[in-house]
């Protein structure tokens, strides 16, 4: 789970902070609030990239 993190916060913007992480087996869920369809894309991209997922639960909002 760390290194979804850690790709999280490199990659996002300072929003980061705000998306929670949690990881069953290979499955990974958004879960927080972002700014913006690009934030929550950049967010399941960096969750996609990481190694061993198989799949992402995108529960995010976006709040204008």
């Amino acid at each position: 789970m760390s290194d979804i993190e850690d790709a999280l916060k490199r990659r996002a913007e300072a929003d980061a902070k705000t998306i929670a992480v949690s990881v069953t087996g290979a499955d990974v869920t958004l879960t927080g609030t972002v700014h913006s369809w690009a934030e929550r894309d950049l967010a399941t991209h960096s969750a996609w990239g990481s190694a061993g997922v198989q799949k992402v639960i995108d529960k995010m909002n976006i709040v204008y």
